[in-house]
């Protein structure tokens, strides 16, 4: 590939290029930088206008990069929020206020009566379904074709299992996989990429399989031969 020179000890992007050993130390650095920039915010008299816009701009704009590659471990989204939480509601770093709203409230929309600040689980996953949505609809990318190779060889993405020693990295993207999977609906087409019997592609409120009411069915029956050749179900075969 072009290789000629090999480091891991820098870092990219605030990221270390090696990313093995403990995942709790390797991303204890996002919580380290964004107390770090906190903290000089403390030396300033704001407003909660003010602390709402440098929390939402600025504060989870700091771990998107890493929250776009990585999942979170739950300790260290309890440690973002806790940072976050700390510096709206105390006025200087060394004292501390009472929380009188959870977090999880405030992370509500305006309109559900929260402030609409984001839950760094949530978000968190969110961009990983970025990941995962890049894997499935565009898998000709160099990224998409190594994990192919390595863990859905001769499976579809949305088909691959965690397999054996995974990286950090694939079990991040299956945990956006798994998000993804709740919102993705089958546009059906021609019906030659459709299985009767194993894919959801049935839209009921929530996409779902077809009831089997029979004892012997065939699974590679695809949903082709179902549609005529003027584009119009077959209700007759149907049903």
């Amino acid at each position: 590939m072009g290789i000629t020179q090999e480091r891991g000890a820098g870092k990219y992007l605030g990221l270390p290029e090696c990313f093995s050993g403990s995942k709790s130390k390797l991303l204890a650095v996002i919580t380290d930088n964004l107390k770090a920039r906190l903290s000089g915010w403390y030396a300033k008299t704001l407003f909660l206008g003010g602390k709402e816009i440098l929390l939402k701009s600025v504060a989870m704009a700091l771990p998107v990069y890493t929250m776009l590659c990585f999942k979170l471990t739950k300790f260290q989204c309890e440690k973002l929020t806790s940072a976050m939480s700390s510096f709206w509601w105390n006025t200087f770093e060394d004292k501390k206020k009472i929380h009188w709203v959870a977090w999880n409230k405030m992370c509500k929309s305006k309109d559900e009566g929260g402030l609409g600040f984001r839950d760094i689980g949530n978000f968190n996953q969110a961009l990983l379904v970025k990941q995962a949505w890049r894997l499935l609809h565009v898998p000709n990318t160099l990224i998409a074709r190594v994990y192919k190779a390595r863990y859905f060889y001769k499976k579809d993405f949305m088909e691959a299992a965690t397999g054996g020693r995974p990286s950090y990295a694939w079990r991040s993207i299956l945990h956006g996989r798994e998000l993804l999977a709740q919102g993705l609906m089958r546009v059906i087409g021609n019906g030659e990429q459709t299985h009767v019997w194993t894919d959801k592609w049935i839209m009921d409120g929530t996409p779902r399989r077809p009831y089997n009411k029979q004892t012997s069915m065939d699974l590679n029956l695809k949903v082709n031969p179902l549609i005529t050749a003027a584009g119009t179900w077959n209700v007759v075969l149907l049903r």
